[in-house]
């Protein structure tokens, strides 16, 4: 049985500067997607240019509303750089997002914690201050799209202090006071969430651990509401996970191993991940949007779709395509709220990409764009 535990009031005393605080530019299973492989310290600077014009803001065809279907990229923020730079890559990187048909964009970056037994949870050179994010928000809404903002636990340092351990399998040495930090840090995000109208907020991901302290995630919420939040809150559930978390709004890392070789069809991939995804009641899947859809473009990867990089076989663009495509069709057959597939880097540059050198799991300009845009039309 899990230990709930109660914070002290102690902690109240952190929560009084966090609006000021956020507006000043301040054996398990294995993790379902790998952190991005991109340096930590990348900076961008911007291109010297003395008739430089303004990036065109590309809007969706058919912008989302309410209850309708999230045709959604997620977006992998972690570089720094000037004002100026990270607007002028944020404007690139959007128009192409828009440019797939997507009308939402989920916009995940990293937070760090201290090894498998933490302490203590904090932020890494390449996490994004609330004001930089601010940047990237505002250019999201400017073109209409649905914005989802998402930290989470990145996992070098975890995996590097144990074998096999992930944000899944952290146990910290002291529940309350991890807590403590880990609500400081997320909350820092909260006023300009509600500033810029951040449609929803995922305030955990994949924490399968820690998911049984019932207390501590309500406690979350309430504090998000109490800075004035007015968007949705959402939790991030692992593809094998079907733990509850105190949450009515859940999304879904979708990394499921479909026992299938790569010559299976779109129709029979569509047919196995449906299944899987109903093994959910409708009442959960009325709540439910997959968070994260991704696999390398690698012979052999149905069975394990979350091993990242180089593992597998073969460079096999179809391998990738196709299961874009059936999670696609699944998605929609079992009536869930919308998918994000992963992802778009931050730190690519959209006029050098290889897409035969590219790492595995990446998809620009690689067969499997052609499979997102027909999902999104």
């Amino acid at each position: 049985m899990r230990v709930r535990t109660i914070r002290t009031s102690a902690l109240a005393a952190v929560f009084l500067g966090l609006a000021c605080a956020a507006c000043a530019s301040t054996t398990s299973p294995p993790p379902s997607v790998p952190t991005a492989t991109a340096s930590p310290q990348h900076t961008l600077s911007p291109k010297p240019s003395p008739k430089s014009t303004p990036i065109p803001v590309l809007k969706p065809s058919h912008i989302w509303k309410s209850g309708e279907f999230q045709d959604g990229i997620q977006l992998y923020w972690h570089s720094k750089g000037t004002a100026q730079a990270l607007t002028a890559r944020a404007d690139q990187l959007l128009n192409y997002i828009v440019s797939l048909g997507a009308n939402a964009v989920g916009i995940t970056f990293p937070i760090y914690t201290n090894g498998a037994y933490p302490t203590h949870v904090y932020a890494g050179s390449d996490t994004p201050t609330p004001a930089q994010l601010a940047l990237v928000i505002s250019a999201a809404k400017q073109r209409g799209l649905r914005v989802t903002l998402r930290p989470t636990i990145d996992e070098t340092n975890i995996a590097a202090s144990t074998s096999g351990a992930w944000r899944g399998s952290i146990v910290p040495q002291n529940v309350a006071t991890w807590f403590t930090g880990y609500d400081k840090l997320v909350l820092s995000y909260a006023a300009v969430a509600e500033q810029y109208k951040v449609d929803e907020f995922v305030a955990g991901t994949e924490l399968f651990s820690l998911q049984g302290y019932t207390v501590e995630w309500e406690f979350l919420q309430e504090q998000f509401r109490k800075m004035g939040y007015g968007g949705e809150l959402s939790y991030a559930v692992n593809w094998d996970d079907s733990d509850k978390v105190p949450f009515t709004t859940l999304g879904l890392d979708a990394y499921p191993a479909i026992d299938l070789s790569d010559t299976a069809t779109v129709q029979q991939l569509s047919a196995a991940l449906t299944s899987w995804l109903e093994e959910r009641p409708s009442s959960i899947r009325s709540h439910l949007t997959i968070q994260e859809v991704g696999i390398p473009a690698l012979s052999g990867m149905y069975p394990h779709p979350w091993l990242w990089g180089t593992t597998g076989g073969q460079q096999n663009f179809a391998v990738q395509s196709n299961w874009f495509s059936a999670m696609c069709n699944a998605a929609k057959t079992a009536q869930v709220q919308g998918l994000y597939y992963w992802s778009v880097d931050s730190n690519t540059d959209l006029n050098s990409v290889d897409p035969q050198t590219e790492d595995g799991g990446a998809f620009i300009g690689r067969p499997a764009v052609a499979s997102i845009r027909s999902c999104f039309s």
